[in-house]
């Protein structure tokens, strides 16, 4: 279950958290970084029945875990979700914080990290 799980958040999370992001030169403006964050962060899975926050898709992934939801890469995305969601607020300003922009994008980065991490960990197994 693990491996499955694993590749799992890989693709549906860690792919998407960072998608727009990617694209990106290596020092954006802070409109292109906040608009990629915006589609990234508040829309990271989109369908034709609307579209899910990086918190709500994390949340409905963790609930189909099981027992994998213990793995410590699980445990660290939690960590770096319950992070994350507060600070998306830092969207809706009218001139956000550049410094709040970065901090968004280095958590939505480790988070595609740890999920990689744990693709990685498990796909021998």
């Amino acid at each position: 279950m693990s491996r499955e799980a694993a590749a799992r958040v890989r693709h549906d999370l860690g792919k998407y958290v960072v998608f727009e992001v990617a694209w990106l030169p290596e020092h954006p403006s802070p409109e292109a970084l906040r608009a990629a964050l915006e589609q990234d962060l508040r829309r990271t899975r989109r369908d034709a029945s609307g579209s899910l926050t990086a918190p709500e898709l994390w949340r409905s992934l963790h609930a189909g875990l099981g027992a994998a939801a213990l793995e410590p890469e699980a445990r660290e995305v939690d960590r770096l979700v319950a992070e994350l969601e507060p600070l998306l607020s830092c969207l809706d300003a009218p001139r956000p914080d550049p410094a709040a922009l970065h901090a968004l994008a280095s958590l939505a980065e480790q988070i595609r990290r740890t999920c990689y991490a744990w693709w990685e960990r498990t796909r021998g197994s």
